[in-house]
């Protein structure tokens, strides 16, 4: 099967539709286990020097590099390339996107992202609530991460000699510590929100789809002679009608 335009919609979503995309696809193997891959999302994203982490989708070659290393992962951007590489035919480019890591690192087929879960889908509302908690997650783990980069960025002008600008700088810092409390709090309250969505969706009905298309055909079959039946009782009644009309 041909999967280079799925591939290229895949690959076109931010990083944390594609941690997404990809947890739907193996949502069975990973219920109660998320964090740990929205976890190296985050950790992903931190290797983005420039631009939107928000709106990024890969890394170039030499950040993820980086990013395997420091994962102790000693494997080079070519070899986990070379992972896909029988099943689809990749740009040129050396940058990786994150579901691309993803795959190698669960060893996962693209035929397996893009082949629903054998043992049915989960209720529609069960996954809402899940993505939903998932943005919550992502949104803390944000957070935490942008306010550890500002205080970086504010040490060295909090430490140069003593200025407004520094003592500025300072009391930024100091009022940014100070919300690491209520920050750690929303991020334990959102990963709770997340382990009860996942535990709502281990504890669904597992919906098996030809049962749901059977049932779908049945009540549209009803529906149509439902319909018929209604029909004809119009056209007696028009036709009893004009009858008597003529009495």
């Amino acid at each position: 099967m041909d999967y280079n335009s799925k591939w290229g919609e895949v690959t076109s979503l931010s990083i944390d539709n594609q941690t997404k995309f990809f947890l739907r696809a193996f949502v069975l193997e990973f219920q109660g286990n998320f964090e740990q891959v929205l976890d190296i999302a985050a950790e992903f994203k931190s290797y983005i020097k420039q631009g939107d982490t928000t709106n990024a989708r890969e890394l170039g070659e030499f950040d993820c590099h980086l990013f395997l290393e420091k994962r102790g992962e000693t494997l080079t951007v070519k070899a986990l390339r070379e992972n896909l590489k029988s099943e689809i035919r990749l740009a040129p480019t050396h940058n990786v996107a994150f579901v691309e890591y993803l795959l190698w690192k669960y060893n996962k087929s693209l035929n397996a992202l893009f082949t629903p879960p054998p043992a049915g889908s989960i209720p529609p509302e069960i996954l809402q609530a899940l993505d939903q908690a998932i943005d919550a997650y992502n949104s803390t783990k944000a957070a935490q991460l942008a306010r550890l980069q500002e205080i970086e960025q504010l040490k060295e002008t909090a430490t140069s000699k003593r200025s407004v600008a520094s003592v500025q700088a300072q009391n930024k810092i100091d009022q940014l510590s100070g919300q690491e409390f209520s920050q750690k709090f929303a991020e334990m309250r959102a990963l709770k929100a997340k382990k009860e969505a996942e535990a709502a969706l281990a504890n669904a009905p597992k919906v098996d789809p030809y049962e749901l298309e059977q049932k779908r055909l049945a009540e549209e079959e009803k529906r149509k002679k439902e319909e018929a039946l209604k029909l004809r009782a119009d056209s007696r009644a028009r036709l009893a009608a004009r009858s008597n009309a003529f009495k």
